[in-house]
């Protein structure tokens, strides 16, 4: 089910209360929208459950100005099996729902689209009730259905409309279902679930285009084109993907409006992944501020890859010394992630994109990796017996054993003898140690002392 309209009708609203969570941004812009990118998400109204899509506010004088919006939309809709058009219940029909409504009887096949009135809920809606039907009505789509998807009043009717189309739908698609579970992938590790995160305009959604093979998301040379995190399904040899596409992290004098939201969101989106593909312009990526995200990154305890993109403005002598200076400040500035690895791309030539992947799923392997105790404790002896009168070699020794926690991030304590605290320095070193002789290497390292 595709959720479309003018601006600013609550399509975003509706989104959320349907699928229960706050996926999509709600914030009230009356010149401008703030959703652009679709967002899909699994719906639940009673026992009727559905796919349901959030899409951007579609304006027909401006389509042929929205390009790769308008492409979207078209695509969304002709896999859509049934389209919402949403309309302000407290407005009334404008102009730009008519022409939304005739748009929409160019691209979706009759008896597919139905009206919802949102922002039902209040006097004045009451009040110009009889009018909004009246004018829907005129639109051609039938009786609407008056909703409020800030405090869920009319989600009943809502479901009584909703309900034999969708079920005539899925009783056509249960063979097709039978089919994609007999084909689901069969890796070892689960779903991967992989962001793509960055400044304003470094690339992010052209590389998520360019993975896909498709254009999922909305991409253009302005910056802060990304708003909301757009998640796509994907199967990477055998491997289940999540690859989410977040908004341009944007620095803490810019935390206001929709780019504090879009940063909250890109916060969420970091917590639930398990890998992240950091993509930094080349051209810029050196600069301080260009990197500092990788260190929220590794607090968080995520698997991290650095992505250069644009490197194709760079000669090939540039770039073996742009890729050297970049490992060695990344090495400089995150000692305790080790030496963190770097893809060169060019997401919008796609060059370079068949190294990102093995990449990723390599860190993902190494972040759920699991050592037994044995064999940490045959590399602890290996350790002291090599550090001898180095210095260290007196701390080596009040370590017992060294057993692994947990994985996802890997996390090891080290039973000490003796009650003096360990400095921060021997465990920088023993996890640099852990990192490179266990293979660990771009993976966030925590080791405990007890």
């Amino acid at each position: 089910v595709a959720l479309v309209g003018r601006p600013n009708v609550g399509k975003s609203a509706l989104f959320n209360r349907l699928i229960r969570r706050r996926q999509a941004l709600v914030y009230d812009t009356p010149a401008s929208h703030v959703t652009r990118d679709y967002q899909e998400g699994r719906a639940q109204l009673g026992d009727l459950v559905f796919r349901v899509a959030d899409t951007s506010g579609l304006e027909p004088r401006t389509a042929a100005a929205a390009g790769t919006i308008q492409v979207q939309r078209v695509r969304l809709l002709s896999q859509s099996h049934l389209a919402l058009m949403v309309v302000d219940a407290k407005t009334g029909v404008l102009p730009a729902d008519e022409e939304l409504a005739e748009w929409l009887r160019r691209h979706v096949p009759a008896g597919r689209v139905m009206v919802v009135a949102n922002k039902a809920e209040g006097g004045r809606a009451q009040e110009e009730m009889p009018q909004t039907v009246y004018d829907c009505y005129r639109l051609g789509f039938g009786e609407p259905m008056a909703v409020s998807a800030s405090t869920g009043e009319g989600l009943a009717d809502l479901f009584a409309a909703l309900q034999p189309p969708l079920d005539a739908a899925s009783d056509s698609d249960d063979e097709e279902e039978e089919d994609e579970e007999d084909a689901k992938p069969a890796g070892g590790l689960g779903v991967m679930k992989l962001a793509i995160m960055g400044l304003p305009n470094a690339g992010k959604s052209t590389l998520l285009n360019a993975l896909l093979g498709e254009q999922r998301a909305v991409t253009g040379p302005e910056p802060g084109l990304t708003r909301d995190s757009v998640r796509a399904a994907w199967t990477y040899g055998d491997t289940a993907v999540e690859l989410v596409d977040t908004a341009g992290w944007v620095m803490r004098r810019n935390w206001r409006g929709v780019a504090a939201m879009s940063r909250r969101a890109a916060l969420t989106s970091l917590a639930q992944v398990h890998v992240v593909l950091l993509v930094l312009d080349a051209e810029r990526a050196l600069a301080s501020d260009r990197v500092s995200l990788a260190g929220t990154v590794l607090r968080e305890g995520k698997a991290l890859v650095v992505v250069a993109n644009k490197a194709d403005v760079l000669s090939v002598a540039q770039r073996r010394a742009f890729t050297k200076a970049l490992q060695r400040h990344l090495g400089e500035r995150f000692l305790d992630a080790g030496e963190l690895p770097v893809v060169e791309v060019s997401a919008r030539a796609g060059t370079g994109l068949d190294d990102v992947m093995p990449t990723a799923l390599a860190a993902y392997t190494a972040w759920n990796k699991r050592v037994s105790t044995a064999r940490l404790n045959r590399f602890m002896q290996k350790l002291q017996l090599r550090m001898v009168g180095t210095g260290l070699d007196r701390t080596l020794e009040r370590v017992k054993y060294l057993t692994q926690l947990k994985a996802r991030p890997p996390t090891f304590t080290a039973f000490m003898a003796g009650s003096t605290p360990v400095g921060r320095e021997f465990g920088v070193f023993l996890a640099a140690q852990l990192r490179e002789v266990l293979g660990f290497q771009g993976v966030p390292l925590r080791v405990w002392f007890r």
